[in-house]
């Protein structure tokens, strides 16, 4: 699905990040998906996109800010 969002040509695109140029940073779990998603997006032509080394696990890991939303009064900070 991100490929179909990210596409500039593609009809289902966000605009917000349907640009080749765009600064996409991509982040799942351990760091192998958002891997695998940035070379997905080189190859459509994108030209800067990375991946968090590790994902989220050593981002959380290394104590770096983290925020969830709570349903009622937005971003908590853990």
């Amino acid at each position: 699905m991100l490929e179909w969002r990210a596409d500039p040509v593609s009809p289902w695109r966000d605009q917000r990040i349907a640009r080749l140029d765009a600064r996409l940073i991509l982040l799942c779990s351990d760091g192998y998906s958002s891997s695998l998603a940035g070379a997905s997006l080189r190859d459509l032509g994108f030209t800067d996109v990375g991946d968090v080394v590790g994902g989220f696990a050593a981002w959380r890991r290394d104590g770096l800010p983290v925020a969830a939303l709570d349903g009622r009064s937005g971003p908590v900070t853990s």
